[in-house]
């Protein structure tokens, strides 16, 4: 049975506020703002926030909505490249 790290999302809103960012917001207002704030993405993987917010698609967001849409879609597609190589 595969065992999933569930408590990303909570710990990235909680990144996100300790960064102090604030909607409407570039990418790049965004990752200078998230400076070296490190957020567990796995049971023993960290990653920086400002490299999280690098990889999302969109240049602007208008809204938390749009933000955290994006950083879903950001997630999807990794998880989809991760099991795609897996068959491969």
């Amino acid at each position: 049975m595969a065992v999933y790290f569930t408590y990303s999302t909570h710990l990235m809103v909680k990144a996100m506020s300790e960064a102090e960012i604030e909607f409407p917001s570039t990418k790049e207002e965004c990752m200078k703002k998230a400076g070296n704030i490190m957020v567990q993405v796995d049971f023993d993987k960290y990653r920086p926030l400002c490299e999280i917010i690098a990889n999302l698609a969109p240049d602007y967001f208008s809204n938390k909505e749009a933000f955290f849409s994006a950083w879903v879609c950001a997630n999807i597609k990794a998880a989809t490249n991760v099991e795609s190589n897996k068959t491969n």
